[in-house]
């Protein structure tokens, strides 16, 4: 397995740790806004408590593999020639280093962090209103 193929990898990392974040995120969510009476204190602090264990290991995870991999596209685009020349067409190359490029850690990690605060205010703050007090 060479350098390009382990990036590759990792960007499918990626990919499937955002599936699985945004699947968790959206089940909570779906959760607080199907409730038919406010939840109790209890409930909410654990709810807000697993979600946020939830939210570190997603967010370490997704962490992790974006340094990861941005090291590798840097390390690849330094030793760009070198590996063109290894019977990969250096233009083809240059295209899957500009899609493996993530864009950087806070282009990841923003939306990742603004959900998350958005998500723990519906647990710890929107679920302890009920709802049929809205209408």
């Amino acid at each position: 397995m060479n350098e390009l193929d382990i990036a590759f990898k990792l960007n499918d990392q990626i990919i499937t740790f955002w599936q699985f974040y945004v699947a968790g995120t959206t089940g909570i969510v779906g959760w607080v806004f199907s409730r038919e009476k406010a939840w109790p204190k209890q409930k909410r602090i654990a709810v807000g408590v697993t979600a946020i264990i939830f939210i570190i290991f997603s967010f370490v995870a997704l962490y992790k593999t974006i340094s990861n991999l941005t090291k590798i596209v840097a390390l690849l685009s330094d030793k760009a020639f070198e590996l063109a020349s290894t019977g990969i067409n250096e233009t083809v190359f240059k295209f899957a280093l500009e899609r493996l490029d993530q864009g950087g850690l806070l282009l990841n990690l923003g939306p990742h962090i603004l959900v998350d605060c958005i998500v723990l205010y519906f647990i710890f703050i929107l679920s302890k209103t009920d709802p049929s007090a809205n209408k």
